[in-house]
């Protein structure tokens, strides 16, 4: 019961480690956009999807958890597994791999873009439109008891439907992930597309006329200065 918990608690489908978790707690809170993110996100677990998403692009070798994950993971497990498995993926890390910067700068694309995609099925798929609709009311209805510290059995069977409402969620996205791969796969080169010309319009900015100085103007700035100048420029 113990490991189940923690697993729960853990809310990553990667194998990532204490430093990862601190690391992207660290970031999350420099960016407004992926802060912004977490609560637009279509998905109730949006939040641990960004904190993989952040460690497929940073962490020197990610690989999904052969841990067992919780019902209410399985569709970041299906995304991760989406996004990582893709051709381009390992020509995107060299890029992102062990750079604070880009790895943030990525996170808030690949997040956006996933969004955007989420919306574009939703809109597409009445029945999937229905079940995202349920399991927010349900989400709702929990913080609402949550609020009125009305825990309780009610609580308790709310959850368990919930986390069901989630694998059902997740088996139907994972169909529409397989169905819909090409359109998937074109929003992450977007995304990585978007993330370059970020980072390549900051070191221009910041470089001024002197060619190949803006990655050393920009090392002199606080990472969360950097993550700001690329947020506010949305360049």
């Amino acid at each position: 019961m113990k490991s189940t918990r923690i697993r729960n608690e853990n809310h990553s489908v990667l194998n990532t480690d204490t430093f990862d978790k601190r690391r992207f707690k660290e970031i999350y809170n420099m960016s407004q956009g992926l802060q912004k993110l977490s609560v637009d996100g279509e998905l109730p677990m949006f939040e641990p999807l960004l904190g993989d998403i952040w460690a497929s692009l940073y962490k020197m070798k990610p690989e999904l958890s052969e841990e067992e994950i919780p019902d209410d993971l399985q569709i970041n497990k299906s995304f991760m597994g989406k996004i990582m498995n893709d051709d381009s993926f390992e020509n995107y890390r060299r890029f992102t791999r062990l750079d604070d910067l880009s790895s943030a700068i990525g996170t808030v694309k690949f997040g956006e873009k996933t969004n955007e995609w989420l919306i574009e099925q939703k809109e597409r798929d009445e029945g999937l439109q229905k079940q995202m609709q349920e399991i927010q009311a349900m989400q709702r209805q929990l913080q609402k008891q949550d609020q009125q510290n009305e825990a309780g059995n009610g609580s308790e069977e709310l959850q368990e439907d919930l986390k069901e409402a989630m694998s059902d969620l997740g088996d139907q996205l994972q169909q529409t992930l397989q169905n819909n791969s090409h359109s998937f796969s074109q929003a992450m080169e977007q995304a990585m597309q978007d993330t370059k010309q970020t980072k390549d319009s900051l070191k221009s900015l910041l470089g001024g006329t002197s060619a190949g100085s803006g990655d050393t103007e920009l090392k002199k700035i606080p990472l969360r200065d950097q993550i700001s100048l690329a947020e506010k420029n949305r360049i």
